[in-house]
């Protein structure tokens, strides 16, 4: 087997032993695995992330980046008919998350990164209850 081909092997085993128990990698942690990849392992970055993937795919470990999409998504969903979130969608979203991370994550930091993802697509928290405010939403930094 090719030198580099022993590389790539080792950095798998890596790889699973690292996150194998774990469920949930962070973007730091995945960047950590990345850049031993690259460094102890002489893999480059696109193979680094191509077996990361795989691996992460194969052991069921959940990507904190993959997941963040993949919320995107249903926020987009729940905003696509007037750019608005009520507080009922906006805890499925979190609810979501947390079960696709595997408890990776605490709630009120799934919260937090929801915010996070609410705002940078402009999207709009919808008002509730009988004073019809948004406290429920500006609650969360507070969390």
């Amino acid at each position: 087997m090719p030198e580099n081909g022993k590389d790539r092997t080792r950095f798998a085993e890596y790889v699973k032993l690292e996150a194998g128990d774990r469920g949930f990698l962070s973007r730091s942690e995945e960047k950590m695995l990345l850049q031993d990849g690259i460094a102890r392992f002489n893999v480059d970055y696109d193979e680094a992330r191509w077996i990361l993937t795989g691996v992460a795919a194969e052991e069921q470990v959940a990507l904190e980046r993959e997941l963040d999409r993949t919320i995107a998504v249903v926020l987009a969903r729940f905003a696509d008919t007037n750019d608005k979130i009520t507080k009922d969608e906006f805890d499925d979203a979190v609810q979501i998350y947390k079960r696709l991370s595997k408890d990776g994550l605490s709630e009120n930091d799934i919260k937090k990164k929801m915010k996070m993802i609410v705002s940078d697509n402009k999207w709009r928290p919808a008002r509730r209850g009988m004073m019809r405010s948004k406290r429920w939403y500006r609650r969360i930094d507070k969390l």
